[in-house]
Order: structure tokens, then C-alpha cells, then sequence
């Protein structure tokens, strides 16, 4: 194969993934805002979110891993699914706490607050 074929066949292949990547993004965020509402929306993004972790690893992303977990982990706080929801935030800080990134930081502590005010939520509704 020439060089040529090669180059275009990476390119390709980085710019298909690239691409993939942000349909995930965009499409499991409009997903997620509207399983606010509707449930239905959660699950879409939570499978969503699945992809993009299956990308995110394929690419040996862990940064962008971990960010995909965390959405995961929001879809699963919508749906009630908390104590799954809350494994996967335990594992990810762990990764978080190692690497030291502050965006990472304030993302994990968005969806650590989206716990506490789910947990709140459902012992209000208990009593």
C-alpha cells in the first residue's frame, strides 16, 4: 500500500471517530436534558453514554473515559438507579483524585451534587 492510501486511510479513520464522538456528545446531552422530564430520554442517553465509553476506550482516552462514565453515571441518578449510580462516582473519583485535572474535578463534584439532591429528593418523598 502506498504512503498515500496509508495517510488516507488514518485520516479517514481519525476524522470517522472524531465525528462519532461528537454525534455521541450532542445527541446523549439533548438526551439527558430531556430525561429531566421523561425517563425514556434517560435511558437513550445512559445507552448513549455506553458508546461513548466503548469510543473513549477504543481510543486509550482514560481522561475522556472517565468523563463518559460520569455522564453515565447522571443518566443513572434520572432513572433512580442510585446505588450503581454511586459505584461508578466512587471508581471515577478514585481516577480523578490520581490525576489532579480541576475540570475533571468540577464535573465530579456536579455529579456528586446531583446524588445528594436525588437522595434528598427520594427521602422527602419517603416520608
Amino acid at each position: 500500500m502506498s504512503w498515500c492510501k496509508r495517510l488516507w486511510s488514518i485520516s479517514s479513520r481519525a476524522h470517522f471517530i472524531a465525528i462519532t464522538g461528537v454525534y455521541f456528545s450532542v445527541l446523549g446531552g439533548a438526551y439527558c436534558s430531556l430525561g429531566k422530564s421523561n425517563t425514556k430520554y434517560a435511558y437513550k442517553a445512559g445507552a448513549l453514554a455506553i458508546e461513548q465509553i466503548k469510543l473513549a476506550q477504543r481510543l486509550k482516552d482514560s481522561v475522556l473515559e472517565c468523563k463518559c462514565w460520569l455522564y453515565y453515571a447522571e443518566d443513572l441518578i434520572q432513572i433512580g438507579k442510585l446505588k450503581k449510580a454511586n459505584k461508578i462516582i466512587s471508581r471515577q473519583a478514585k481516577f480523578v483524585e490520581s490525576i489532579h485535572d480541576p475540570a475533571l474535578t468540577s464535573m465530579l463534584d456536579a455529579v456528586l451534587e446531583k446524588v445528594d439532591v436525588a437522595i434528598a429528593h427520594k427521602q422527602k418523598n419517603i416520608l
